[in-house]
């Protein structure tokens, strides 16, 4: 039977909740779909053009994951989906999966349905996953696998049913991550500030309280911003202006 009208499970950030005892997951950096048994469905409804093969070997049941092509390749995988399923470079991209959505059980044991479903599949692999003892040992695999040049984590209630929509049984825990780079350029009312960070240039459009647009950073001046992960060219990604780094 072919379903369409599956919404995936949305996550809530993680926010020191108590996490003891719940799954933890890599957060992927892919495009999220929805496997109706025929097609692979958008978060908005709409049918990627995949490729036949592609589709030919998952199975008849309905899956939640992302295809992903690797870290820090988002926008190269985006860049695929949009040639459609003529594009080479799907051999590249893989169905990760982490839920069933019509299969009815606790979450712990639709991921193990999940992984001995798609054990010997070539387009699909089930997401591994860990328990969570603490907080710590949240924070602890977050900051490895960040370094490692993953985006953070997802923690998942391992009991939770599947549900439509967005969920606190469903967590994602970015590290924030900051640097310094050195002002080459301001526009407008401080609209953004273009930075220069590692020899190359970044751009901060964010951040800015009232007194710091007043009074912009001067050119040449070091300012402290924030990250969450890199881009697929190497630059931080989803960046925030602290401060101007004036008081050492």
């Amino acid at each position: 039977m072919i379903l369409t009208t599956i919404k995936p499970t949305l996550a809530k950030s993680y926010d020191g909740q108590d996490v003891s005892g719940w799954l933890m997951s890599e957060k992927l950096d892919g495009v999220r779909a929805i496997w109706n048994g025929e097609d692979f469905i958008s978060r908005n409804g709409n049918v990627f053009d995949v490729p036949e093969s592609f589709k030919a070997a998952m199975p008849s049941v309905a899956l939640d994951g992302e295809l992903w092509m690797g870290r820090g390749k988002l926008q190269e995988t985006v860049s695929v989906i949009r040639s459609g399923k003529q594009d080479p470079r799907w051999e590249q991209i893989k169905f990760h999966v982490f839920d069933a959505p019509m299969f009815d059980a606790t979450f712990q044991e639709r991921i193990k349905y999940c992984a001995e479903l798609l054990e010997s599949n070539l387009f699909a692999v089930a997401v591994p996953h860990s328990r969570c003892g603490s907080q710590i040992d949240l924070h602890l695999l977050c900051r490895q696998i960040v370094s490692d040049g993953a985006e953070g984590l997802m923690v998942r209630d391992p009991n939770s049913q599947y549900i439509q929509g967005r969920t606190n049984k469903l967590l994602k825990y970015k590290i924030i991550t900051s640097d310094e780079g050195k002002v080459i350029s301001t526009t407008g009312k401080l609209d953004s500030i273009a930075v220069e960070w590692r020899g190359m240039i970044i751009n901060l459009g964010t951040g800015f309280d009232a007194a710091t647009r007043k009074n912009p950073p001067a050119i040449g001046s070091i300012v402290t911003f924030e990250y969450r992960g890199f881009t697929d060219s190497g630059l931080p990604r989803n960046t925030s202006f602290v401060s101007v780094r004036d008081y050492e």
